[in-house]
């Protein structure tokens, strides 16, 4: 099966305002299937998280236990393979609806499942950018602290260690932005193109130049405020809401967060490629083929 244009939203340039309309609308459209995904492919994940003692607010199984390290990896890593598919799933949902078709879960998960791998090598390298990204940053801090002797000996090294850290906090978090800007579109590219992981980093790449400014703003409104209520629903200083309840409110906030970071990504994808390529384009070529 193949995706054209869409005929439910008019094609236009690159606007951030038309991105975020068409997520909504999808997002409010298909609600119900979308959280109902969301919840088989977060509850696994959440219940081993919970056995292992590894939610946001630390819960362990026995009072006073510290937490078994394996069993946390374990679960974070069944959290992060579930969420992979899960996603994908709701990624691919959404293109069909950009499509103007009615929504085909079953297809939708087997072409998750088949393009599973190349997702997962998207996620790998784009951690290891991450990782060296912030490696950069603190080399460049630490190197500056090391050349304090060579400035007036008035500046103290505790001044010049906190401009070293500040230095590797903005650098770091500078390539950062850099990077989530540029393969914003790896995974959508992935799952609609059939590409490999380089590939579909490099296609991001491509269809991301020169719109990088909007896509920061576009990635700032749409997930600050989950980033806040995450740190509110998993953040407890006064102490009056119990560990097991703040998890719970951080698995609803990612189970409502989940499927609307799912239609905002593919209507991404979906804008670029117009945006980039001209309406008279097809927006994938053999999407949710079998």
């Amino acid at each position: 099966m193949s995706v054209s244009t869409p005929p439910s939203f008019r094609t236009e340039p690159f606007h951030i305002s038309a991105v975020l309309g068409k997520s909504v609308k999808i997002y409010l459209d298909l609600f119900v299937v979308f959280v109902v995904i969301a919840l088989i492919f977060l509850l696994p994940g959440a219940v081993t998280q919970f056995a292992f003692g590894a939610w946001p607010a630390p819960v362990s199984p026995k009072p006073g236990a510290a937490p078994d390290l394996t069993g946390v990896w374990a679960s974070l890593l069944i959290n992060v393979l579930l969420q992979i598919v899960g996603g994908s799933t709701l990624i691919l949902l959404s293109f069909q609806k950009l499509n103007g078709e009615a929504g085909d879960v079953g297809a939708a998960f087997r072409r998750a499942l088949s393009r599973f791998f190349p997702v997962l090598g998207i996620f790998l390298l784009v951690w290891l950018f991450i990782v060296i990204g912030i490696a950069v940053g603190i080399v460049v801090g630490m190197a500056f602290y090391l050349a304090r002797s060579h400035f007036t000996p008035t500046v103290s090294a505790e001044a010049f260690s906190m401009i070293g850290f500040a230095l590797a906090f903005v650098l770091a978090s500078v390539l950062l932005i850099i990077l989530a800007c540029m393969f914003s579109v790896a995974t959508q590219a992935s799952l609609a193109e059939s590409l490999g992981p380089w590939a579909s980093m490099q296609r991001s790449r491509k269809l991301s130049k020169g719109e990088r400014w909007r896509i920061f703003g576009l990635l700032l409104i749409a997930f600050l405020p989950m980033f806040v209520l995450v740190f509110a629903s998993t953040s407890n200083g006064a102490g009056i809401v119990s560990p097991t309840a703040l998890s719970l409110g951080g698995l609803v906030v990612n189970l409502l967060w989940m499927p609307f970071s799912a239609a905002f990504s593919a209507v991404l994808f979906h804008d670029l490629r117009l945006a980039k390529e001209s309406a008279d384009k097809r927006v994938t070529e053999q999407l949710l083929a079998s």
